[in-house]
């Protein structure tokens, strides 16, 4: 790591303090770009360490996956990350630094709302997988319901005959518990059967992160830069007939626009139009597109990598070697 002179941040490949050191000279508090998220995020991957770069006010996080070898391959952080910002010929430069650290390869997760697609640079293979839905949160409740679709104000008014009322909550531990419950009747990829540790982790977040909770769902969202983002969530048999997730991504709305953010983000689906997409696209008429990125660093290493996992070099999964996008 080097130092720029008459400057007060680290400059090129950093470690996670030297993130955290950038990032409190330039952050803008979007919370996928907090180094408190890009900590916790590394609890969900085997043999992974937050890295990022930065260049003249440039931040790029990351997640550095161990490869054998003293190899290594980059995956943005659970969400959304990507550069938050670009100067020019960072690419390049970025590349480079990358080389020496060994990196194969690199996936990104953009961030919708930044749409930061636009700032990948030369040779980086860009995809639309999906547009996110996300609600103006400055309009009063009227308006809000007003925007919704059909079946969004359906679930609401059955919430409301139901009784259903949202609250902020803190007790991240029976948040915890209740999700696992929840993926294992979704009967999950043992991927998103989070530890306690990445729960305990995101408590480093602070006024970042709030819990809503009907007490038949609940959800986590992370707060910053303008905008609520809707993360993790649960809601069991009895929230889904009264209508309970609908009220909660309501009181949401409502949450966002007191602390005077722009927008709420719920995301999408699992994938394009499946049944959880359309549930959030009922809740707001706004969308905002995600992209991933791909880009080979090393194509000989890769190769390598990928003959020795028995895999095509150029398999629809990235990186191959790995067997999915992660």
């Amino acid at each position: 790591m080097t130092q720029r002179r008459g400057t007060a941040w680290p400059d090129g490949w950093l470690d996670l303090q030297g993130y955290a050191e950038a990032w409190a000279a330039h952050g803008d508090g979007d919370p996928y770009f907090r180094p408190e998220f890009l900590a916790a995020s590394a609890l969900l991957e085997e043999r992974a360490a937050p890295a990022a770069y930065a260049e003249r006010g440039l931040l790029y996080p990351f997640l550095e996956r161990s490869l054998p070898g003293g190899l290594c391959d980059l995956t943005s952080a659970y969400g959304f990350g990507g550069p938050a910002s670009a100067v020019p010929g960072w690419r390049e430069r970025f590349r480079r630094a990358a080389g020496e650290r060994g990196a194969v390869s690199e996936f990104i997760r953009f961030h919708p709302l930044r749409r930061n697609h636009e700032l990948a640079g030369d040779g980086v293979e860009v995809a639309h997988v999906q547009d996110m839905v996300v609600v103006d949160v400055h309009a009063g409740d009227d308006a809000l319901r007003a925007q919704m679709g059909s079946q969004g104000r359906r679930n609401l008014r059955r919430a409301e005959r139901e009784g259903v009322t949202a609250r902020v909550a803190d007790d991240m531990a029976a948040f915890h518990v209740r999700y696992l419950d929840a993926m294992r009747r979704l009967d999950a990829a043992p991927f998103y059967h989070f530890p306690a540790a990445y729960f305990d982790a995101l408590r480093g977040l602070g006024e970042g992160l709030i819990i809503i909770d009907t007490g038949q769902s609940s959800a986590i969202y992370l707060v910053g830069g303008g905008a609520m983002h809707y993360h993790l969530g649960e809601t069991g048999d009895e929230g889904r007939r009264s209508g309970a997730a609908t009220m909660m991504h309501f009181e949401a709305m409502r949450h966002a626009r007191e602390r005077g953010l722009r927008q709420l983000h719920l995301g999408g689906g699992l994938r394009a139009g499946d049944a959880l997409a359309r549930f959030k696209a009922s809740l707001g008429s706004g969308r905002a597109p995600y992209h991933v990125g791909r880009a080979v660093l090393d194509q000989g290493r890769y190769d390598k990598l990928c003959a020795a996992a028995g895999v095509a070099p150029d398999s629809e999964r990235f990186p191959a070697y790995r067997g999915s996008d992660v």
